[in-house]
């Protein structure tokens, strides 16, 4: 795969070529992964009902609202809801970034997401050249955010 710099499979590992998906927006848009290449990108999975999900989200959106004219994407992945739930949450927090749904918790699955409950939240920081770079599991505080962005952020 052109694609991956790496020369080894795909995997969420520090150092390696994050795997590539294709998902839906609640909206019925599609966005592929590997779309995002060039960008600096946060990947984080999250849903409505788990409460450190709630506590790290606010700090995501203000770090999406400083750092986007640089480039940040945030693709937001929630686990498994309704398109309403998704919507709701979306606009209650006002992320104005990227969100899909994983309907069936295959690419969780496949990040091998790690969070405290139900693997989530469990963030991972993707470079320009599509390889993680960083990655936390659990509620991120402003400090933590900060310091896994600089990692990826020109």
């Amino acid at each position: 795969n052109a694609l991956n710099t790496t020369g080894r499979a795909p995997a969420t590992e520090i150092g390696r070529a994050a795997p590539d998906f294709l998902l839906q927006t609640p909206d019925g848009g599609e966005l592929r992964f590997s779309d995002l290449r060039g960008k600096p990108v946060l990947v984080n999975f999250w849903a409505s009902w788990c409460t450190p999900c709630r506590q790290e989200m606010p700090e995501i959106v203000r770090a999406y609202n400083e750092h986007g004219d640089e480039g940040l994407q945030v693709v937001a992945i929630n686990l498994q809801e309704n398109a309403s739930q998704v919507r709701d949450f979306a606009r209650e927090f006002g992320m104005d970034f990227t969100v899909v749904i994983d309907r069936n918790g295959q690419v969780g699955d496949s990040w091998r997401i790690g969070g405290p409950v139900e693997g989530i939240p469990a963030s991972y920081f993707i470079d320009r050249d599509g390889v993680v770079r960083e990655r936390f599991y659990g509620p991120m505080t402003e400090k933590t955010l900060a310091d896994k962005l600089e990692t990826i952020l020109p």
